[in-house]
């Protein structure tokens, strides 16, 4: 599992000439780092505040987070895995008229879930992004510009994944499956980056409030 390599090992396995780990790996990875800096954010301001509705909204935000991070994590490996059975449904012998229409079908399924997970991804970050406000207003100082990393991973995250379910659909031929999908991603890339200058607004204010 592609989890559980070293870090070291992770990047020279994405660096190779294979199919797998790639972009939609990666993409899911960013999303994860994203949630866990957010839960990492929190649980250092959480020492500075002493009122108990603060505490409690920061410790329910921070294990929100948590679940994302673990769920992002999960989608690494669903991702390679659901493109190496495209790739293998690629490979399927093709000598006959029965041949041909098996290995169309497998192909054709391969795609859709490898579009799917992607989309997955997507969705789990948006989640994430839903918390960038109160993430922002709530942290101590000297944390913010780790916030600011946090953002940006997660418009990575979404933007990756949103490249991965673009490229599934495009060789699939099931019209009504592929409008479905892009108009739910595409509410999402056009969600976030709505969000995302205001973020980052809010940031550099909290990194430069003189400015």
């Amino acid at each position: 599992m592609l989890t559980e390599l070293s870090v070291k090992d992770f990047i020279r396995k994405l660096a190779l000439d294979t199919p797998t780990p790639g972009g939609g790996s990666a993409a899911a990875l960013t999303g994860s780092m994203s949630a866990a800096i957010i839960e990492m954010v929190l649980q250092v301001s959480l020492k500075k505040k002493d009122d108990p509705d603060e505490v409690e909204q920061c410790k329910e935000v921070a294990k929100k987070c948590s679940r994302l991070s673990k769920k992002l994590i999960l989608l690494v490996d669903e991702d390679a895995n659901a493109f190496d059975k495209v790739m293998a449904a690629y490979k399927m012998p093709k000598k006959n008229e029965e041949e041909k229409e098996l290995r169309r079908k497998e192909i054709q399924l391969g795609l859709k879930v490898a579009s799917l997970v992607p989309l997955e991804v997507m969705r789990n970050v948006k989640e994430v992004f839903d918390y960038f406000d109160f993430v922002i207003n709530n942290t101590v100082d000297s944390v913010i510009s780790d916030v600011g990393v946090a953002l940006l991973l997660a418009d990575t995250a979404t933007r990756g994944a949103f490249y991965n379910v673009v490229i599934n659909l495009k060789f699939l031929k099931d019209e009504n499956f592929k409008k479905e999908i892009e108009d739910e991603a595409t509410k999402i890339i056009l969600f976030v980056k709505s969000k995302l200058d205001v973020f980052e607004e809010k940031i550099q204010r909290r990194l430069n409030p003189k400015a």
